[in-house]
């Protein structure tokens, strides 16, 4: 009699838009149906379609989507949410259940506890919120929301040697309990960069120095500090491709009119795979305020397309300044324009530092197969 292989349930806050967490869950869903029965339940985002839901569907996993489970905080809701994740698992028994991000890890923990079954439990870290610029009070709350959370669980995953820090020193995580791998991608095949740049523009002067910045639009993601950075040089031979979707779109197109940037930034729709397109460009920019740590940042690496980004969530992990990319301070405008200038005067120092960042990117099959043998200790357990 064939024997029936452990369930696994991953739980995950949001499943759009598309980034970093949805395609680590992705990842490690997708990787683990060999030896595991995989569900991944999702949080609501106010009806709006699923990219990972539909991405998960047409490799043959099984989607719950959870109604109560949200990125705002509500009380009513968040009980919800903890009953839904508890009924949840008293209907399928998970022998283990992933949980990804703060919110899905601390309703996902309490619910859990409470199932007829408990399972064991398996938190992901995509960066942690209490080193985000907050009010004291925000960041004393989720310090002790995080050490309450981590304290239930059997296994925190970080994902940088900086999160990892951070697990053992504040959260006082005890090695055992903790498994800290390197996020990675898959090696994607690209577009060549003549047919990139004709996917994306017949009218952008081949000359110019273009730049691609791939994040959704939202103030975290730091577009207002670029705009305002290209306020500061000379923009005549800079063009600047903004890719993806969200509510600060408008806000920054009428920002780009004001400062007569028009013919130097394009915003495009979200573009599926937009990453593909990265040999079009010779900077990859990331902007952002906060991060965990974003997945465009590795994408950009695999390309070898020179990256300069903000020193925020785990980024420094992987980008030394002059070293293996250029590293600015976040909602520095004038640094961030100081590194755009570099880049532009010395192309050729860019593309080695890209070569030395590329030379030290992690393997998928490392987090892959770092993951199912904890999961697979667990599971015997």
């Amino acid at each position: 009699m064939k024997k029936e292989k452990p369930i696994i349930l991953y739980i995950i806050t949001l499943g759009t838009p598309w980034g970093g967490a949805q395609q680590y869950v992705y990842d490690l869903a997708t990787s683990m149906m060999d030896n595991f029965s995989v569900h991944v339940a999702i949080g609501s985002d106010n009806g709006k379609p699923h990219g990972l839901q539909k991405k998960l569907q047409k490799n043959g996993i099984t989607v719950h989507m959870l109604s109560h489970l949200n990125r705002n905080i509500s009380c009513i809701n968040d009980l919800r949410a903890i009953k839904e994740i508890k009924t949840l698992c008293n209907t399928l028994s998970p022998k283990i259940i992933h949980l990804n991000s703060t919110k899905a890890g601390f309703l996902g923990t309490i619910a859990a506890k409470q199932a007829k079954s408990t399972p064991h439990i398996v938190y992901t870290a995509h960066g942690w919120v209490f080193t985000e610029d907050l009010p004291f009070w925000k960041k004393q709350l989720y310090t002790w929301i995080e050490k309450w959370s981590t304290a239930h669980q059997d296994t925190v995953i970080t994902l940088s040697s900086n999160d990892a820090q951070i697990a053992k020193q504040t959260l006082n995580i005890p090695k055992e309990q903790h498994l800290q791998t390197n996020l990675a991608i898959s090696q994607k095949s690209m577009l060549a960069k003549n047919e990139a740049r004709q996917a994306l523009s017949n009218t952008t002067p081949p000359d110019n120095m273009w730049i691609a910045v791939i994040a959704n639009f939202y103030p975290t993601k730091g577009h207002k500090t670029l705009i305002k950075a290209l306020t500061h040089i000379d923009t005549t031979n800079i063009s600047v491709f903004c890719i993806g979707e969200g509510p600060e779109k408008t806000t920054l197109s009428s920002l780009v009119k004001k400062h007569n940037l028009d013919n130097v930034v394009t915003f495009t729709d979200f573009i599926p795979n937009a990453s593909t397109l990265l040999h079009a460009f010779d900077v990859c920019i990331i902007p952002s305020h906060k991060e965990g740590l974003p997945y465009i940042l590795l994408e950009a690496i695999a390309a070898k397309i020179p990256v300069i980004a903000t020193n925020v969530g785990s980024i420094a992990s992987y980008i030394t300044n002059k070293k293996t990319g250029l590293l600015v301070s976040p909602k520095n405008d004038k640094d961030l324009s100081q590194a755009i200038t570099f880049a532009q005067k010395y192309p050729k120092q860019m593309a080695t530092i890209a070569q030395s960042a590329h030379a030290k990117l992690p393997s998928k099959e490392t987090m892959i197969t770092q993951s199912r043998e904890r999961y697979q200790h667990l599971a015997h357990q």
